[in-house]
């Protein structure tokens, strides 16, 4: 091992970091988008439930932005066990509120510090500071890092690497000198990363694993038992309260289970994401996406990485960056493509398993890369950051960002001396992405009246204290799906609403009827509440953001 000071300032590694700020810096103004809205009405609750446990949904309320009743998807409840991100996302909201540049900035101090920790990891194995600062720049900027970056959702993928990291680095401490202190902080960060991010729970095992099979060099035992077996214990008590979160659920969005022919494909699918999600996704099935995710594109990559492997030395480096890369990407590969839901972007995969890469490079020039190697890797670094200049404008919305906020405000100026047990019933739909439930502060939102077809807003007449017409302007229609795709493949099923097959359909705190039976088109039907309809909260949104309360 290098004998070198681990804690001093590093010029290299500074300038990585810069690098990484100047590439990545602009995915921070982007707009709060997709999952982010349920994790935010989750964060807000005054359940210390629901804080804790921010990634469950319940979509058969049509929460989340993702579905609703009137969209024809079929139910999803989802429980995921990442109590510590959630705690951190937590106080977060509590200082940001929604304002997704705060909340981003903090996935991006998340990312450099992965690399900070990532680099004096790999300076354990070179002596060449120069190559340890481009591998970790490299890593860096791939793609899969802006993704985490520019989703706040997707902040636990960057705290669990850094955990992983961490670990890591206690564990080496550890082997140096047993003390109860590196003892503590082994167990406490490997056990942190098994509560963070599920596509990590391999990670205690893996640790553990490696221990044994390589033991120190000047005694040729594993490191430390009491440390070992603390570790392991934490498995049973992972697995209770994945049991317990999940209790009650009906309609797991984990019960699906593919056949092989459907594996292979969705394994193709996330193959071609992981290479071109970076870029303006082209139409899926356009010839350049399906070319570079076909099975011809992933030999091709297979070939590319044998040649690579093969003039790499054979080394306990080698070995355990290959472990490291295969482990931890294959939970959220299988997962993906043989139950759940398949989702997209799928490019956050790759950013936990990229720390083998990182070592594979290492082991790959364990003294340093040559000074023509040197300028390659440059050239890379200096495209990638070129690349980013000009795709982070496409990228993001600092527009939409602008009119989420000014939404919020105006929301919350709206929701301001009404009683939070009061639900929100919202009209229509936000067409820039903006969910009332940024803003909401816990509250119940509830999406139960659709917008037109070409996204205006429905006409609404109270009937009595209960009951609402909903009726789309002269010539228009609502938004209700009529119809299901001939195509059964899709994960998630699409289900005509029973309002249109039955005439009726029961909601949350609402019964649905039919004005007129319809399966092709739907200009209006009646809403019955369960309360005086004075009792709740209703707001108009349309346009990119526009808010206006609605009173019956």
């Amino acid at each position: 091992m290098a004998n070198i000071n681990l804690t001093s300032f590093n010029l290299w590694l500074a300038g990585a970091a810069v690098i990484v700020v100047i590439s990545l810096g602009r995915f921070v103004a982007g707009p709060l988008t997709g999952d982010d809205d349920y994790i935010l009405h989750n964060l807000a609750s005054s359940s210390l439930h629901d804080v804790l446990f921010a990634y469950n949904v319940d979509l058969v309320k049509g929460e989340g932005g993702e579905t609703t009743w009137y969209e024809g998807f079929d139910a999803i409840q989802r429980r995921y066990v990442r109590i510590v991100p959630s705690s951190m996302m937590a106080i977060e909201y509590r200082i940001f509120g929604s304002n997704p540049v705060g909340l981003k900035n903090v996935s991006l101090f998340l990312h450099l510090l992965n690399i900070v920790v990532g680099y004096r990891l790999l300076r354990r194995i070179t002596t060449d500071s120069q190559s340890a600062a481009i591998i970790v720049t490299l890593i860096g900027l791939h793609p899969a890092a802006a993704e985490c970056i520019g989703w706040f959702a997707c902040q636990p993928i960057l705290l669990v690497t850094l955990f992983s990291l961490l670990s890591v680095e206690a564990l080496l401490k550890l082997r140096e000198r047993v003390t109860i202190e590196q003892r503590v902080v082994f167990v406490t960060t490997t056990t942190a990363t098994l509560f963070t991010y599920e596509a990590a729970i391999a990670v205690p095992l893996l640790l553990v694993g490696i221990d044994w099979l390589w033991p120190r060099d000047e005694a040729l035992r594993p490191t430390d038992r009491w440390a070992t077996w603390s570790v392991l214990a934490m498995y049973p008590v992972y697995i209770a309260v994945a049991l317990w979160n999940r209790a009650g659920v009906t309609l797991s969005d984990a019960s699906y289970r593919a056949g092989l022919g459907e594996a292979l494909v969705n394994i193709r699918v996330d193959l071609a994401n992981y290479l071109v999600k970076v870029l303006p996704m082209p139409p899926y099935g356009g010839d350049t996406y399906t070319a570079i995710g076909s099975w011809t594109g992933a030999a091709l990559l297979l070939v590319v990485a044998f040649f690579w492997l093969a003039r790499t030395k054979r080394s306990r480096a080698r070995t355990i960056g290959l472990l490291v890369f295969a482990v931890l990407l294959a939970p959220p590969l299988l997962t993906r493509a043989t139950v759940s839901v398949l989702n997209f972007p799928s490019f956050r995969q790759l950013y936990l398993p990229l720390t083998g890469i990182a070592i594979l490079l290492c082991a790959w020039r364990p003294t340093g890369f040559s000074r023509w190697g040197l300028w390659v890797a440059g050239l890379v670094v200096a495209a990638l950051v070129c690349l980013y200049q000009v795709m982070a404008p496409v990228m993001v919305d600092t527009q939409a960002r602008a009119a989420q906020r000014e939404a919020g405000v105006r929301l919350q100026g709206y929701l301001e001396g009404v009683d939070a047990g009061v639900p929100v019933v919202q009209i229509g739909q936000s067409s820039c992405g903006y969910s009332l439930l940024y803003d909401a502060n816990g509250r119940e939102v509830w999406k139960l009246i659709p917008p037109t077809t070409d996204g205006g807003l429905p006409l609404l007449r109270a009937l009595d204290e209960k009951t609402l017409e909903v009726r789309a302007p002269e010539g228009k229609m609502l938004a209700i799906l009529t119809s299901v795709p001939p195509d059964p493949r899709p994960r998630r099923s699409r289900v005509v609403p029973a309002l249109l097959t039955n005439g009726i359909q029961r909601l949350d705190f609402a019964t649905a009827y039919a004005l007129q039976p319809s399966v092709s088109a739907v200009s209006g039907f009646r809403l019955v509440f369960d309360r005086p309809l004075t009792y709740y909260f209703f707001i108009r949104v349309s346009g990119c953001a526009d808010l206006e309360r609605w009173r019956p």
